[in-house]
């Protein structure tokens, strides 16, 4: 019995930790196989969280902008303050919603994010360290800490980012959370060319991830095709992920390129299931 428990145990590891370059899906019979049912929820999971988390950068990078290139913005909320002069680095931004600051797309915010640039964020090798303080949005809480490093420009002149989540969790009204760590990096395919016309900005994601649910079961998931957003789409519109758990492997296909709000989820003996992607803005 000892045995069989170190069996089970090894494959565990290995079917939850595994890297872009090396994958491996190996199943056993000691392992329940995922039905399309849960693969389609864990995969539904992620787009939400993923939405969430991208929703509140969006918004704090908005006011960054507005911010580090002039007064703060009028308005009761939310307050954006800075701890150096213009122009000057580094710098701290805290932008504080209060306690019930409403946006314009009429979502509900309180708490402060918080922003410490080390330069200009278009400097090669400037970071940009992003954290929450007591943040709910539309009564979910986001916690967490997300940093970007500026890699510069490849030679066909596309800036890249490394940006990596650790301690992130989103918990919901009910109670339900996740928590999760990511490494990823960002390409600029389009739009870099120009810098003060965002309408044209696209960008393709790689990397992967690892997620706990509330109940302590934890999957991982890899992006194997980069996963494209276009500024002028809410939804990522192409790229595929694999979603693992306890060895066994689905994927999460993003579509062909056009705009529309339908991912499909593809078990190992080949069912599919439509499932609908969450709008995940992208700055």
């Amino acid at each position: 019995m000892k045995k069989l428990k170190l069996v089970f145990a090894t494959l565990l590891f290995a079917g939850l930790f595994f890297t872009a370059c090396k994958k491996t899906a190996e199943t056993s019979v000691l392992e329940e196989p995922l039905s399309i049912e849960e693969a389609t929820s864990i995969s539904e999971e992620i787009v939400e969280a993923e939405a969430t988390f991208e929703e509140a950068e969006f918004t704090a990078n908005e006011e960054l902008d507005v911010i580090l290139n002039g007064p703060p913005p009028p308005g009761d909320c939310p307050t954006i303050t800075k701890d150096q002069a213009q122009g000057v680095f580094p710098v701290t931004v805290t932008i504080d919603f209060g306690d019930n600051c409403v946006s314009p797309n009429g979502k509900t915010r309180s708490g402060k994010i918080i922003i410490t640039l080390s330069a200009k964020p278009m400097t090669p090798g400037a970071t940009k360290i992003m954290t929450f303080e007591d943040f709910v949005v539309d009564e979910k809480a986001i916690e967490g800490v997300r940093t970007w490093t500026n890699n510069g420009k490849d030679a066909q002149g596309r800036p890249s980012w490394t940006r990596t989540t650790t301690g992130a969790k989103i918990t919901w009204p009910n109670g339900d959370m996740k928590s999760w760590g990511a490494d990823h990096t960002v390409l600029q395919t389009a739009g870099f060319t120009t810098p003060l016309l965002k309408i044209d900005n696209e960008f393709e994601i790689t990397g992967s991830r690892s997620v706990v649910r509330k109940d302590g079961s934890t999957f991982a998931s890899v992006i194997t095709a980069p996963l494209l957003k276009k500024h002028i789409c809410p939804w990522i519109v192409s790229g595929v992920r694999e979603v693992t758990r306890n060895g066994n492997t689905v994927t999460l296909d993003y579509g062909n390129g056009d705009c529309d709000k339908f991912g499909t989820v593809t078990m190992p003996d080949g069912s599919t299931k439509q499932i609908k992607l969450k709008k995940w803005r992208h700055h």
